[in-house]
């Protein structure tokens, strides 16, 4: 899923957080969506950004959770 994300991607419009930065806050050792936000400020206005589940415009491509889970096991390097 994350093979294809360029890393100045926008992940969270509200803050502005790009998929770098997501990524280096996961490196330095967020393992939590709460310690992304803390990093990062990523999904800590609207949430839509979190999980499709609180993305009531569906148009996002990716989601904090997905790329959360996917880089704890490993699919982004």
């Amino acid at each position: 899923m994350l093979d294809d994300i360029d890393l100045s991607t926008e992940i969270c419009s509200c803050n502005q957080t790009k998929f770098c930065e997501i990524k280096k806050a996961i490196e330095i050792g967020a393992r939590t969506l709460d310690e992304i936000a803390k990093f990062t400020d990523a999904g800590t206005t609207c949430k839509y950004c979190i999980s499709k589940e609180f993305d009531f415009s569906e148009n996002k491509k990716y989601y904090l959770k997905e790329i959360l889970e996917n880089c704890k096991h490993g699919t982004r390097n």
